[in-house]
């Protein structure tokens, strides 16, 4: 089964947002590969809140990015390990109450 990349204008946006914000947080991380990562885990199983991820705390952020990384299949994009980003798209949203002004 091939994971699926395909992303509408709108999430490839933000999932770049969110990548590079990563990688300025974190300058080990690699772009491309935070990108792949987080579209992926979005497409393939694991809807995220991509607004409200962009928008997180470094701390949240970095959980968020560096769990998906390390529990990815990349063979099915699926999300390993019982991890579970805390921005999925179910979430609900009491967690980070910041507004985003970006």
């Amino acid at each position: 089964m091939a994971i699926n990349f395909k992303a509408n204008a709108e999430e490839r946006k933000l999932i770049g947002a969110i990548a590079l914000r990563a990688v300025c947080e974190m300058k080990e991380l690699d772009q491309e590969t935070v990108e792949m990562d987080i579209t992926a885990a979005h497409l393939n199983g694991c809807p995220l809140d991509l607004k409200r991820l962009l928008c997180a705390s470094k701390l949240v952020l970095l959980h968020d990015v560096l769990g998906i990384n390390r529990n990815i299949s990349h063979e099915t994009g699926a999300l390993q390990n019982c991890f579970l980003p805390r921005f999925h798209a179910a979430e609900k949203k009491t967690r980070e109450k910041k507004s985003c002004t970006k």
